[in-house]
């Protein structure tokens, strides 16, 4: 069973507008995102980046 990241507003994603499929701590994604619109995200995924040992 594959688990997804997020769900798409646009497009069709991988399966059900559900698209970053998830596996262990990686996630695999051909979604293209804006910095801007995803500052909150980024930055979480920088703290996370910081604290994985």
């Amino acid at each position: 069973d594959t688990r997804y990241a997020y769900r798409l507003s646009r497009g069709i994603g991988i399966r059900d507008a559900q698209d970053g499929a998830l596996v262990n701590n990686t996630l695999g994604s051909y979604t293209h995102l804006h910095p801007v619109a995803s500052a909150g995200m980024f930055r979480h995924f920088v703290d996370q980046c910081r604290n994985t040992h």
